[in-house]
């Protein structure tokens, strides 16, 4: 297993309350690591096809959003 880490300096931005969807941090936040840190650690590391993203209160409904959003980066 690799697990990463991201420590988050703003989380009302980047890991909305569902009444907070649609104001464009969340949208950044996952494009950087769709689009940024996955191919990042898929480069440097064997890796297997298998994703998780998981997170805690305002990252949970984040990790939620994820799924809903962009199904094939974070399947599982």
């Amino acid at each position: 297993a690799i697990v990463v880490a991201i420590p988050n300096t703003n989380r009302g931005r980047d890991m909305p309350i569902p009444q907070q969807y649609g104001r464009g941090g969340e949208e950044n936040f996952l494009a950087f690591l769709a689009d940024e840190l996955v191919p990042f650690i898929e480069a440097r590391y064997r890796t297997e096809p298998l994703r998780v993203l998981i997170g805690h209160s305002q990252g949970g409904t984040f990790a939620h959003y994820a799924l809903v959003t962009r199904p094939t980066v974070f399947p599982w």
